[in-house]
């Protein structure tokens, strides 16, 4: 019996573990809307913020926009939501699909041309309904260059 509980015990311990993450998450779900017009694709990323330099934050949770601007985060199963504390928020443009999907018909997406405004942080608490609307402004165009032109 001493030698089963030297051998399978820790494995046991070791097993039970592994099923639970490190980090309490909970659900998290919103829409991304950019001059009050929902965009239609791209990826949003909540970043944990360590409040203890000493302790890591936790995983980053990521969702796709969808179609209607909403998204749901997942960090470590699809749509479990994300770590429990404050989040510093990254809205990135929507992938392109690969040439040979193309030729099969895959639709290109169309790009939001939007961005955050500034530095975003936001709280995700546990128990409350943690539905965020994500104002995006339009990305400004590109400036005119200020240099005098060469004449030689």
């Amino acid at each position: 019996m001493k030698t089963w509980c030297v051998v399978w015990l820790p494995l046991v311990l070791l097993a039970a573990g592994c099923s639970k993450s490190e980090f309490e998450v909970t659900d998290v779900q919103g829409v991304c809307v950019c001059n009050g017009t929902p965009i239609q694709a791209g990826w949003i990323q909540f970043s944990p913020i360590a409040e203890d330099a000493k302790k890591m934050p936790g995983k980053p949770a990521i969702g796709e926009i969808q179609e209607d601007g909403t998204f749901r985060l997942s960090t470590y199963a699809k749509g479990d939501g994300a770590v429990v504390g404050k989040h510093r928020i990254r809205i990135s443009e929507p992938s392109m699909p690969e040439p040979d999907e193309i030729a099969q018909g895959a639709a290109v997406p169309q790009k939001h041309h939007c961005k955050l405004p500034k530095e975003l942080i936001l709280e995700v608490k546990l128990g409350d309904a943690n539905h965020f609307v994500i104002e995006l402004v339009p990305k400004s165009k590109g400036k005119a260059s200020r240099r005098r032109s060469y004449e030689g």
